[in-house]
Order: C-alpha cells, then sequence, then structure tokens
C-alpha cells in the first residue's frame, strides 16, 4: 500500500465527468493522498461500498517529479478553466523549500496515472518565498472575475519571516503551464502566520463568496473576513476582523475558521437554520482555559463593527467550549487547521461542521 495513505481527503466535485451522463446526475469524486506524493481518484456513485482500497482508484495522481509533501491538502476548485467540469486544486507546501499548487484539470476521461507535470491536465503555481510554504492551505471561491473561471486562495503561512501570505489567482482557460503571477495578495502583520485557516464564507454582504483569513499568531490571533465582489475581487469590498480579548498569545484564536459555504461552491448553508450562511469562530484555547466556539449569525455579520471581539458578548453568538480531550479529562490542546463544514449529516435540516484535535498524546 502507499506510505501515509489517508493524509487528506475530500469529496472534490465531479472531475471526471462522463460525457453519457446529464449534469443533474453529476456526483463529486473522492481524493485521497499519501506520504508518497499520490493522490488517489475514486469515482463518485450513488451507493459506496463499505471499503475500499486504493487498489480500487479509477486512477492515480503521481507527483514523484515534484517531490515535498505533494497532496498535504486536496481542494475541490470548482471550473477553474471555465470548460464546463470541476477541477481540483493539489497543494505541496514544502517543494523547493518555497511550495508548489497543482491544478488539476477536470476532463470527460484520465488515464490510470497522471504524472505531473502533464502538459495537457496540469498547471502548476509555484510559491516566491523561500520557506514560505506556499500550497499549506487553499481554498476555492467560487468565480468573481468577469471572463474567467472559478477563483483560487492559496496561503504561504511561513512567508515574509513567519508574516504569512494570502494569494489569489482568477481561473483561466490555459490549457496547461504555469501560472507566474497572482491576482490579488494579503499580508500578514509581522509574526502572524496569516493563512493559518483559510474558509469560504458563503454570499454575505452582496459578495460573491466572503472569504475569511486566520492570523493565528497575531496575539492571541485573529480572522480577517472580507466580502469582495465581482467589481473589486475577493479582497476588497467591505472587510471586517475578529479578536478575541479572552485569548493569549499562542491560544491560536482562528485555528477553527468555518464558513458558511464549501470550497469550491458559492452556495451558502447556516448551521443555526435560517437564509443566512454563519460563521463559526475559535481557539485551542482562552488562556489557561478550555477553547471556545463562537457561532455568528449570518443575519448578524452586517452589524459587526470593522473590528470585533468576539469574547465582549456583542456578537450576538452562541458560544460553545470545546469538549475535554483524551478519555475526558486531558485538555483540548489544538484545533485542526482542516475543520470544516459539512452537509446535513444527521437530517434535521440544518448544516453540520466537523473539528480535528490533532495535539493529544496518543
Amino acid at each position: 500500500s502507499s506510505a501515509g495513505f489517508g493524509r487528506h481527503a475530500m469529496m472534490v466535485g465531479d472531475i471526471v465527468q462522463n460525457p453519457d451522463e446529464p449534469a443533474s446526475n453529476s456526483k463529486p469524486d473522492l481524493a485521497i493522498s499519501s506520504s508518497a506524493n499520490k493522490v488517489f481518484i475514486f469515482a463518485g456513485r450513488t451507493t459506496w461500498p463499505a471499503t475500499l482500497t486504493e487498489g480500487d482508484a479509477d486512477f492515480v495522481i503521481d507527483g514523484a517529479a515534484s517531490p515535498g509533501l505533494f497532496g498535504f491538502i486536496v481542494a475541490p476548485l470548482g471550473d477553474f478553466d471555465a470548460d464546463g467540469i470541476d477541477d481540483l486544486a493539489i497543494g505541496n507546501p514544502t517543494y523547493a523549500a518555497k511550495g508548489r499548487v497543482v491544478i488539476l484539470r477536470g476532463s470527460k476521461s484520465m488515464p490510470d496515472i497522471v504524472a505531473v507535470p502533464d502538459a495537457m491536465r496540469t498547471i502548476q503555481i509555484d510559491g516566491d518565498l523561500a520557506g514560505g510554504q506556499f500550497g499549506v492551505n487553499l481554498v476555492g471561491l467560487g468565480k468573481f472575475y468577469q471572463g474567467s473561471g472559478a477563483t483560487l486562495a492559496v496561503a504561504a503561512e511561513r512567508g515574509n519571516g513567519d508574516a504569512g501570505k494570502v494569494y489569489i489567482y482568477k481561473g483561466q482557460a490555459a490549457a496547461s503551464g504555469t501560472i507566474s503571477t497572482a491576482d490579488a495578495t494579503f499580508d500578514g502583520a509581522a509574526g502572524a502566520r496569516a493563512g493559518g485557516s483559510l474558509a469560504t464564507l458563503g454570499p454575505l454582504l452582496g459578495s460573491v463568496n466572503g472569504v475569511g483569513i486566520g492570523s493565528l499568531f497575531n496575539g492571541g490571533g485573529s480572522t480577517s473576513l472580507f466580502f469582495g465582489n465581482e467589481a473589486t475581487g475577493p479582497l476588497g469590498g467591505t472587510s471586517k476582523v475578529l479578536t478575541n480579548s479572552s485569548s493569549a498569545g499562542g491560544n491560536l484564536f482562528g485555528s477553527v475558521l468555518i464558513g458558511g459555504a464549501l470550497s469550491g461552491s458559492t452556495v451558502g448553508y447556516s448551521v443555526i437554520g435560517d437564509a443566512n450562511p454563519d460563521i463559526i469562530v475559535g481557539g485551542a484555547k482562552e488562556g489557561a482555559a478550555a477553547g471556545r466556539l463562537y457561532i455568528i449569525d449570518g443575519s448578524t455579520v452586517p452589524l459587526l463593527g470593522p473590528s470585533t471581539d468576539v469574547a465582549a458578548g456583542t456578537t450576538s453568538a452562541i458560544v460553545l467550549t470545546l469538549p475535554a480531550g483524551e478519555n475526558g479529562t486531558t485538555p483540548w490542546r489544538g484545533n485542526s487547521i482542516f475543520s470544516r463544514l459539512v452537509k446535513d449529516l444527521d437530517g434535521d435540516g440544518f448544516a453540520d461542521f466537523a473539528i480535528g484535535e490533532g495535539s493529544l498524546p496518543s
């Protein structure tokens, strides 16, 4: 078996589109990466078997020629190249000591192995900052720019001496090759490690799809929210910052950052149950106390000021304390930056979310 199989797994849209199947029957594919620089793609289906092995994959994306952490993260991108088929973004934050993102262009068929780079099927974007870890976090934002496909946000969390930087790339119909210039960027404050978390917020404040950027080491941590549109791009328009006065340095406020949309989509979901996509933000701890999650009702987002302290009780947020960890006694230590919104798992009509804790001793 492939070493480290299961490093990252994500439903990634219909990237291999059956030409004989109507679009209404489209089913998302499953991508699972391994630490052997491979990503395994399992075609979407109505009924999944109880077990699958890597040998059941419909095809494999082989990043052996791009060594490092190829497949550290995979993200549904939507239709980046505007050909009507979903595409996939793959992060490799240690490639050439700077990082790389590979975009797999969806198609009506794929060979058993797609070796990266592939002149017809992949697009490469290379990081420009030594040690920046470009590609450590990715999210598809939907279509922002007129005449282009879906938009991609890429984080280089350790760039510029740990300030962090986030890059925005508009979709384009390039057949293959490389993209060398970002269409917009966000630079973090000194030592803030901006891009430690990224999220699609959903269509709020007139935006195509809001984007959230967590700066986990900006003091006790902060989260920047941008509500851009087709005229301004993702980082233009209205912006707001969330802070937490109960969070101390190293508490990583913003390590939980979950918006009301899924990567690659502009459809909004609510965990509270109204028509507005909600925002969930939190840290690993608050001082020496357990961390808390703040669920901000999307209907109240327009009322937030330019900078809002969620611990001040003025956000109309639902506040949840993170549970005890191992055996119900070990304190919660650190949130996975890959915590995500998920669709309605329990059939109650509300979206759900999942939070990982990867720092327990066993």
